[in-house]
């Protein structure tokens, strides 16, 4: 973890905006076998989609 002084809460909610998308659709995980989180999610939502279908 970093510590950062910020000179105005503007950008810090612009890097924890930028960490959050890096995060969440750029960065692979090994936990989710090399995936990005967004990707998977959006692959169960898809696969619940289609369950519900069948059902």
């Amino acid at each position: 973890m970093y510590l950062n002084e910020y000179g105005s809460i503007r950008a810090l909610i612009e890097d924890v905006d930028d960490y959050i998308e890096f995060y969440n659709h750029q960065r692979f995980h090994e936990t989710l076998d090399y995936k990005k989180p967004m990707n998977v999610y959006r692959e169960s939502i898809l696969a619940n989609e289609q369950q519900n279908e069948a059902a």
